[in-house]
Formats: C-alpha cells, sequence, structure tokens
C-alpha cells in the first residue's frame, strides 16, 4: 500500500513538473523556478560551455537570485557545485561589492579591481543578451598570478 501511495505521488509530480515545463517554467538544479523552457535552460548552458568551458579562470552562469545554473571545468576543479548560491561561497564580506543587480538592471558589463588574499583581482559580472534574468560570473587574477609570468618572446 504504501508503494502504491509512492507511485502515485511521484506521477501526479511528474505531471506537475511536465505541466510547468509546458507553461514555459523550469525548474532548476537548487529547485529554484526558473522562467525559461527546458530545452532553451539546455540551450544556455551549451552556449555557455563553448565559450567559457577551457577559460582558465573559473566562471559561472548565474540566475538573478545567485544560483548557480552552470560552471566551467575550473570552478568544477576548485570544488564548486551548481545548484548552491554563489553568495554562500566563502565570506560574506566576499560578496559586499557584488554588482550583479547593476549588471542585469543595466544590461551593461561590469566590472571592480578589489584585493583578494593578497592579490589585486579584477571581477567581472556580464549579461547575456535576450536572458535578462541571467549573467556570467568570473575573475581575472584567482586562479593566474597574471603579476608573476614569465616573459615570452
Amino acid at each position: 500500500m504504501e508503494e502504491r501511495l509512492e507511485e502515485r505521488l511521484e506521477e501526479r509530480l511528474k505531471e506537475k513538473l511536465d505541466f510547468s515545463q509546458e507553461a514555459g517554467i523550469c525548474h532548476s538544479v537548487g529547485g529554484s523556478v526558473l522562467n525559461i523552457r527546458q530545452s532553451e535552460l539546455d540551450a544556455l548552458e551549451k552556449a555557455f560551455q563553448l565559450m567559457w568551458g577551457k577559460f582558465p579562470e573559473a566562471v559561472q552562469l548565474t540566475y538573478k537570485n545567485r544560483e548557480v545554473i552552470a560552471l566551467n571545468d575550473v570552478s568544477k576543479k576548485l570544488g564548486r557545485s551548481t545548484g548552491t548560491k554563489c553568495s554562500a561561497r566563502g565570506k560574506p564580506e566576499d560578496h559586499k561589492g557584488c554588482l550583479a543587480n547593476q549588471a542585469m538592471s543595466t544590461q551593461q558589463p561590469i566590472f571592480r579591481k578589489i584585493k583578494y588574499e593578497g592579490k589585486e583581482i579584477v571581477t567581472y559580472w556580464l549579461p547575456i543578451d535576450g536572458y535578462p534574468d541571467f549573467f556570467i560570473h568570473f575573475a581575472l587574477g584567482k586562479a593566474i598570478d597574471y603579476a608573476n609570468l614569465p616573459e615570452y618572446n
């Protein structure tokens, strides 16, 4: 009897999710409701990986509520995971200068130079054309110490 009840609950949940996807809504890894079709989100994630997958610094595709939707290879190697809030990583003061809201509201790329663990880094928030609720976030100088690169001839 308990098994049958569990099956019915699973069926109802599936129906609910199917309906919400038809209505143009999908659920992300972290459970947030995103106003985007699953097929469109999949295409956005694929485009993110094509562009940023092998970038030598950590890069994330993030939803407006700060849920991390996709990560490049460096981010994954650093132990980051999708479905988490980017603002939950590190210390709260690390996020005091976050300019994500400004980047999304103006739909213009924004950057700032900051001190991080004794180094100067430049951190970016990039809006995505056609997807005003998403942004790309990364920093130059976290994974690579650009001040101490060998010179090339």
